[in-house]
């Protein structure tokens, strides 16, 4: 029980910081897939390189900021794009991008990994396929809603 109350608490103190600095969930969403990416792939030489450079000898810490970094940044220079109007559209897709947050950190955070095994009752494999999906189909939503397309000044065509 107390693993769900700390889960909840992190989750709720993410989901409205992302809400108060109004950034693009859509694109945040983005970011962390990239990161996700990086993480991932990044080879053993970049590990290493990275590793050497920033004196950290645990893999997992340089995977774990090679998948927050571009959320990081998304986060810094994307702040305060969102309208306050539209804060109730980026509400639930900021909610999932923070649950999935969470989730790619799981493997990489042995605390993290411990804390949602046992608030899931070991049950975290079927919840990220459904937390994953749910992401990407409200960060669509929220980005075919938030970007209307321009009413613009079309040219006229003089014949």
């Amino acid at each position: 029980m107390n693993e769900l109350l700390i889960l909840g608490g992190i989750t709720v103190v993410c989901w409205i910081g992302l809400l108060l600095l109004r950034v693009p969930s859509s694109i945040a969403l983005l970011s962390l897939l990239l990161g996700q990416l990086l993480a991932n792939e990044a080879s053993a030489d970049v590990y290493s390189f990275l590793g050497s450079l920033f004196n950290v000898g645990q893999l997992s810490y340089i995977q774990v900021a090679l998948l927050l970094l571009p959320l990081l940044l998304t986060i810094l220079f994307l702040r305060h794009r969102v309208p306050k109007h539209k804060l109730a559209i980026e509400a639930f897709p900021a909610l999932l991008l923070v649950a999935l947050t969470m989730l790619l950190l799981e493997p990489l955070l042995p605390v993290l990994s411990t804390l949602l095994n046992i608030a899931s009752n070991d049950q975290l494999g079927a919840y990220k396929t459904i937390v994953v999906i749910a992401a990407s189909v409200s960060g669509l939503l929220s980005a075919w809603l938030s970007y209307p397309k321009a009413h613009g000044h079309h040219k006229e065509h003089h014949k």
